[in-house]
C-alpha cells in the first residue's frame, strides 16, 4: 500500500481504521488537516465507513473492511482508532502493509504486546506511536511549569470522577477504568514527575448496578523512580459532581503546592520567596489570604475549549506524529516512550487482581520478553 519513500512537499496520505465515536473525531481532523490528506477508511461495518465519508462530503472516499480491502490506494501511514482488544492485529497489518502508524490508547492489551508491536515497527523501519492526547492538552504544559517551582515534587495527586454509560467495547474490558481512562493519568503523570514508575498498590472494588463488566473505579499508589508518590483515585460510576474529564490535579513540593482543575486554571501557591507567576497566557501573582507569608499565582490554558471539540483533541498528537514523519525524530507519543506508560498499566492491573503491591516492570525488562497476551 505504501509507495515510500515520501515525497516532503505533498500531504501525508492516511488510512484511518476504526468509524466508531473516537473515529470521527479522526476522521474530521485528518480531512481538514493541511499537511495530511484522508486516503481511505477501513470498518468492520463497511456501511459505517461509507457514512462517515458521505458525512464529510467525500463520497468517493475508498472504504473496505480491511487494509487490504483498499485496493490501488496509496497511502504513506494509518490512523487506528479501532478498540483496544484488536490493536495488536490492525497495527500488525499495518506495519506488514508498509505503513507508519498512529494508534489510539491505550497502545496495546499489554506491555509485552505493546513491546512486540514496537519491535515490529523497527523491523520494518516505519514509525509507531501512541495518541496519549490528555498529555498534550494545554493546561499540562502550565501545571508542569508551576511544578518546577516547587523546589522538587513529593507527592502528585489526580481525581478523576464521572458517570459514564456501560456501552461500547468499554463495557465488556476486564479493567474499563484502568484501561480506557487511568492510563491517560497514568501517562501525564511520567510527563510531570519527570520520572517513570518503580511500584504501585492498587484497589479496583467492582461494585454492582454500573453495567460494566469489570471495576468501574480504582485507587492506585504508585512510587515514581525519582522518589514522588502518585495517587490516582477514578470512577466511571460517579452519580453527581464531575471532575473535568482530564481529572483534579494536585502537587506538593518542599516549597508548596500547585493544583490543576483540568478545565483550565492552574494555581501555585509557594511558602517562602518572592511571587512567582506561573509562566503562560493570564498569568497573575496575588496574596493568599489563607496562609501568613504564602504568595499565590494562577495561569489560565484553554482546557474547556479542549475538552468540548473531539477534533482539537486528537490534533496534537497527530500534529505530533507528522512532525515525526517529516524530521525522524519521535516525541512524547513514540511507542518505545509508552512503554513505561503501559508498565504502569499492567502493574495496576495485576495489583487489583492480587491486592498485594505489585512492582512496574522496567521497560528494558519489557522489551526482552515475548508477549504471553492479555491476563498473562
Amino acid at each position: 500500500m505504501s509507495d515510500r519513500p515520501r515525497n516532503a512537499d505533498r500531504p501525508v496520505r492516511i488510512v484511518l481504521v476504526g468509524a466508531g465515536a473516537m473515529g470521527q473525531a479522526w476522521a474530521r481532523a485528518l480531512h481538514g488537516h493541511p499537511r495530511c490528506r484522508l486516503a481511505g477508511i477501513v470498518d468492520a461495518d463497511p456501511r459505517r465507513a461509507r457514512g462517515l465519508a458521505l458525512r464529510l462530503r467525500l463520497p468517493e472516499l475508498p472504504v473496505g473492511t480491511a487494509l487490504d480491502a483498499l485496493p490501488g490506494v496509496a497511502a504513506d501511514a494509518c490512523v487506528n482508532a479501532t478498540p483496544p482488544q484488536v490493536h495488536r492485529s490492525v497495527i500488525t497489518e499495518a506495519l506488514g502493509s508498509g505503513l507508519s502508524v498512529l494508534t489510539e490508547k491505550p497502545f496495546a492489551m499489554d506491555a509485552y504486546e505493546a513491546a512486540e508491536l514496537t519491535r515490529a515497527a523497527e523491523r520494518h523501519d516505519r514509525l509507531l506511536m501512541v495518541s496519549q492526547s490528555r498529555s498534550l492538552q494545554p493546561g499540562v504544559a502550565a501545571f508542569r511549569a508551576a511544578i518546577d517551582r516547587l523546589g522538587g515534587l513529593d507527592r502528585l495527586e489526580a481525581r478523576f470522577s464521572r458517570g459514564y454509560p456501560a456501552d461500547g467495547f468499554r463495557a465488556d474490558l476486564d479493567q474499563p477504568l484502568l484501561r480506557d481512562m487511568a492510563v491517560h493519568a497514568f501517562d501525564t503523570s511520567r510527563r510531570l514527575t519527570g520520572s517513570d514508575a518503580r511500584s504501585v498498590y492498587c484497589d479496583a472494588p467492582a461494585r454492582p448496578g454500573t453495567g460494566y463488566r469489570g471495576p468501574a473505579e480504582a485507587t492506585a499508589l504508585f512510587t515514581m523512580l525519582n522518589g514522588a508518590r502518585f495517587l490516582y483515585q477514578g470512577s466511571w460510576s460517579a452519580p453527581a459532581m464531575p471532575t473535568a474529564w482530564s481529572g483534579s490535579w494536585r502537587a506538593t513540593g518542599r516549597h508548596g503546592t500547585a493544583t490543576w482543575n483540568g478545565a483550565g486554571t492552574v494555581r501555585l501557591a509557594l511558602v517562602s520567596g518572592a511571587p512567582a507567576p506561573v509562566p503562560g497566557a493570564g498569568a497573575r501573582p496575588e496574596p493568599d489570604p489563607g496562609a501568613a507569608g504564602t504568595v499565590l499565582a494562577e495561569a489560565e490554558a484553554d482546557d474547556q475549549g479542549f475538552d468540548r471539540d473531539p477534533v482539537r483533541q486528537v490534533t496534537p498528537p497527530l500534529d505530533e506524529f507528522l512532525d515525526a514523519l517529516a524530521t525522524g525524530a519521535p516525541g512524547w507519543g513514540s511507542a518505545r516512550n509508552n512503554l513505561a506508560t503501559m508498565a504502569m498499566l499492567d502493574a495496576a492491573i495485576a495489583s487489583a487482581r492480587s491486592g498485594t503491591p505489585v512492582a512496574v516492570a522496567p521497560v528494558a525488562e519489557v522489551t526482552a520478553r515475548p508477549s504471553a497476551g492479555p491476563g498473562r
